[in-house]
Parts: structure tokens; C-alpha cells; sequence
């Protein structure tokens, strides 16, 4: 992979910016959609650069419309604005259409998605507008994800396309499909044997108090630690008593 990819994007992207919007007379630009089974090429030119690629169009087609359906145009006109090949075919647009809002026109180019990805692409339009100018170009999936992009001019037209991959219901039910296990699964590990040794059951003090199975009942030794206790006292007592009676 081009490790400069990710830096002529990003680079095509910053010239890019300052005419997403095409309002000058003259300005251009273009986003190429992707999806399922449509490429759609939509061309934002200004308002003379417009009449000028629509010269000869019907007249509603410049008429301003903010809302409502656009207006199409002939199939011939496509060949004014892009030339869209796979191989050495030449591809035909199944809709042309053409809308205004009185600042530029936006003009619509509705593709079948070939069945090949490599597109050969060639912004025609340019050869009938000032030569000067220069015209931005993207490639996009249906959410704005960004595959592509150039600043196009008249001595550099063209622009090759590798159209993504789009995930369809059909592609994530079998990417979710469950495995075939294989034919020599892996032995599981075995556990390790630990010494058998009598549990241990810790009190409330933190005291660690041996199980039945130590042979000691549960607090047997506490009677042992109090007998011992009570036999130095009684004997010490006696001592004690011993003495006194010795004087």
C-alpha cells in the first residue's frame, strides 16, 4: 500500500474545501455517490458556468426550483458533462436531471453500477468553461466516507476510480455465519492436580480455623488455651498459698 495515500488525501481534501460550494459564476465541483447498484455524479457549477454547459436546454430546466422533482434532461447532453468508462465501454447514464435554487445549478448523473470496479472518469465540462479555472472531485459512499479526490483542470481531466466494496444484508448474514470446526481440534489442557490437603476455613478475625476433616473439632483448642490459662492460675495460686503458710 502507497504510504503517501493517506497524505494526498488529506492534501486533496484541504484544496478541496474552499469550493465545495460552487457560488462563483464560473465555480465547480463534484461528488461522485457509490452505493448498492447506482454510481451518482453530481456536478455543482455556477450560474454562468451552467448556462453555458446547458446551452440549448429546454426552458424549464432553468427555472429555479427549491423544491419539488428536478428537471431532466435529454440523454445527449450527458456527454457535456462526464465521460464515465470501464475498460473500452463507455458507460450511458439512465438519468440526467438538472436542478436550480437561482445561486448555481446542480446536475445529476445517474449510472448503473458496472460490474467491474476500475472507472475511467473525464470531466468533459471543462473544456467549455474558462481554461483557468479548476474544479474539485470526490468519490464518497452514501454516508460521506471519503475513497477518493483531485483537483481537476482542462490539462488534467481524467481521473481512475476503484469503486469500495459494499457491505449488503446477504454479505453480513455469511461474515456472521458460525465456523466449520476443524477436523483435529486442539486437546484441551488438562488440569493440573493439586495436593490433596484439608481445606482451610477462615473466621471472622481473619484466624484461619481447620476443617473437620483435620480430626480437631471447631473450637476444641479454644478449651485447650482456656484450660491452660486456668492451670497457671490455680497454680500459681497455690504457690502463692504455700508461701504464706511456709512463713
Amino acid at each position: 500500500m502507497n504510504c503517501l495515500w493517506p497524505f494526498r488525501l488529506s492534501t486533496a481534501i484541504f484544496l478541496l474545501a474552499p469550493c465545495a460550494w460552487a457560488h462563483g459564476p464560473f465555480d465547480s465541483s463534484t461528488r461522485a455517490i457509490v452505493m448498492e447498484a447506482t454510481v451518482e455524479v453530481v456536478l455543482t457549477v455556477g450560474m454562468e458556468g451552467g448556462k453555458t454547459l446547458l446551452a440549448g436546454a429546454p426552458p424549464e430546466v432553468f427555472r429555479v426550483r427549491t423544491v419539488g422533482p428536478a428537471a431532466e434532461l435529454p440523454k445527449e447532453f450527458a456527454t457535456r458533462f462526464y465521460e464515465v468508462s470501464i475498460g473500452d465501454k463507455t458507460l450511458a447514464p439512465d438519468t440526467i436531471a438538472v436542478r436550480s435554487d437561482g445561486l448555481e445549478f446542480a446536475v445529476l448523473l445517474k449510472f448503473p453500477r458496472p460490474a467491474g470496479n476500475a472507472l475511467a472518469v473525464r470531466a468533459v465540462f471543462l473544456d467549455k468553461l474558462p481554461s483557468k479555472l479548476t474544479s474539485s472531485f470526490v468519490m464518497t459512499d452514501e454516508v460521506g466516507n471519503i475513497f477518493a479526490g483531485k483537483v481537476l483542470s482542462r490539462g488534467d481531466a481524467a481521473i481512475g476510480l476503484t469503486l469500495p466494496t459494499v457491505v449488503t444484508a446477504e454479505t453480513a448474514v455469511v461474515e456472521s455465519a458460525p465456523s466449520v470446526p476443524a477436523k483435529n481440534p486442539v486437546a484441551t489442557a488438562q488440569p493440573v492436580l493439586q495436593p490433596s490437603v484439608a481445606p482451610t476455613v477462615a473466621s471472622a478475625d481473619n484466624s484461619v480455623l481447620p476443617d473437620k476433616q483435620s480430626g480437631i473439632k471447631p473450637g476444641y483448642n479454644r478449651w485447650l488455651v482456656l484450660a491452660g490459662l486456668l492451670a497457671v492460675v490455680l497454680g500459681s495460686f497455690v504457690l502463692k498459698r504455700r508461701n504464706y503458710f511456709n512463713r
